[in-house]
């Protein structure tokens, strides 16, 4: 039973990770971030998030909201878990997170980028708001 375990853990482990994970809730009427958590052992994959997300933010810049541009990051060292990428944008509100998720050129911009379905295959995202921790 005990061998049982140790196959089937790690078995569940690579099966949620294989699942991309999205948020389904409406984004929030306040400020939030945004948060995108992906794996990828792909020698490519920075470089493909690079560019993507270069194109994407020069579009979110257009669109009307420069603050609201992604910040990409990597796991330093050997990571403790596996997610060795992380990029997080900043939404003043619902109203400025939708108009630039529905614009055209956004969407055709990550239309043009394929290549990153291997790298968000796995991807987990989610929206945050601020807890206040001060009076």
């Amino acid at each position: 039973m005990k061998e049982l375990l140790l196959w089937i853990r790690p078995l569940a482990v690579c099966l949620l990770l294989s699942l991309p994970a999205f948020s389904q809730d409406r984004a929030p009427d306040q400020p939030f971030q945004t948060v995108h958590l992906t794996t990828s052992d792909d020698p490519g994959a920075e470089k493909g998030l690079v560019d993507t997300i270069r194109e994407l933010n020069e579009v979110i810049t257009r669109t009307g909201c420069p603050k609201c541009i992604y910040h990409l990051y990597k796991a330093y060292g050997e990571p403790a878990g596996v997610v060795t990428f992380l990029w997080i944008a900043s939404w003043p509100d619902r109203a400025t997170y939708e108009k630039i998720h529905e614009a055209p050129a956004y969407n055709a911009a990550w239309a043009r980028h394929p290549e990153l379905a291997s790298v968000r295959q796995g991807e987990i995202y989610n929206r945050y708001v601020e807890v206040k921790t001060t009076k």
